[in-house]
């Protein structure tokens, strides 16, 4: 029995080991998928004697914000999590993810449950309002001069992303579609039959290129048509604010809509309350009491 903690990572190598050994215990496999944007031989240096697997430069892949390549790597380290025989659940996080309890504890309440899909809501392609046009219309984030975090010009960015999404989108693949969080727990069953669909009907996967932000909809949207799979889901439906999104304390509340808080030494006791087995966002210097803090009670 194996729990992987599969982790996406950019920047922050410094922090980045810390995750790493906080997250070394039996029964844990580690599998880090590196940002093709990011200096690998940086990493490497901080990383050297870390209990992780790192993805190769030919199986990484350049992730921007809300584009089709985030999707992309996510399949990518839960495809290599699955190789594995011995294990049986999946945990996706970020690298500015961090333990709330030991990590002995984490493996043995996550290895005692099934999957946590966080699932926020039911989308409708040809609506207007809310999330829905996330699949209705046409996004490309993966390009960096439209991405709105990355384009040096966010006007024009703007215009062309505005003419594009004039058109909707024809030939649904799915009958239904589900927008929720990114960070899951998935147990080997349901990682399986992800990977699965995926490998039956690539075309699937090539018409999510242009959905927004697709990994917060296509894997909840593969498991939601599974009716058995989809009653064991329901309860997971929630509101936006403090939640906890599968195993993961993110506070939404505050700040920039599009990002959530970064967690401080403040935080910790909502952090305590919550039940959660992770917490994020976690920066190496602003959250570095809180940090501490967890660290000593683990």
């Amino acid at each position: 029995m194996t729990v992987a903690f599969l982790i996406l990572a950019f920047d922050q190598p410094d922090q980045l080991r810390r995750l790493g050994m906080r997250l070394a215990a039996e029964g844990a496999r580690t599998i880090l998928h590196l940002d093709r944007k990011a200096d690998r031989a940086t990493f490497a240096a901080k990383l050297a004697g870390v209990p992780l697997t790192i993805l190769p430069e030919s199986e990484s892949y350049d992730v921007y914000w809300g584009g089709h390549n985030m999707l992309l790597a996510c399949l990518a380290v839960l495809r290599v999590a699955i190789a594995d025989p011995d294990v049986t659940h999946a945990v996706l996080l970020s690298g500015n993810c961090y333990p709330v309890r030991p990590t002995a504890e984490i493996v043995r309440r996550v290895a005692a449950g099934g999957s946590h899909i966080p699932i926020s809501r039911k989308l409708e392609p040809r609506a207007r309002g809310g999330h829905n046009w996330f699949v209705g219309k046409i996004s490309m984030l993966d390009s960096p001069l439209l991405n709105p975090r990355t384009t040096p010009f966010p006007r024009l960015a703007n215009i062309a992303s505005e003419i594009i999404r004039a058109f909707p989108r024809r030939n649904l693949p799915l009958k239904d579609f589900y927008h929720g969080g990114t960070w899951w727990t998935l147990a080997r069953a349901e990682a399986q039959q992800v990977l699965d669909f995926t490998n039956d009907r690539p075309e699937v996967l090539r018409w999510f290129r242009h959905v927004r932000i697709p990994d917060e909809i296509y894997p909840q949207s593969l498991l939601m048509a599974d009716p058995a799979i989809a009653a064991r889901l329901a309860g997971e439906i929630e509101r936006n604010g403090p939640s906890v999104t599968s195993l993961t304390y993110t506070d939404w509340s505050v700040g920039n809509p599009h990002r959530p808080k970064v967690l401080g030494i403040e935080d910790l006791d909502a952090i305590r309350a919550s039940g959660s087995l992770f917490a994020r966002k976690i920066h190496p210097e602003r959250s570095a009491a809180l940090i501490g803090a967890l660290d000593r009670e683990s």
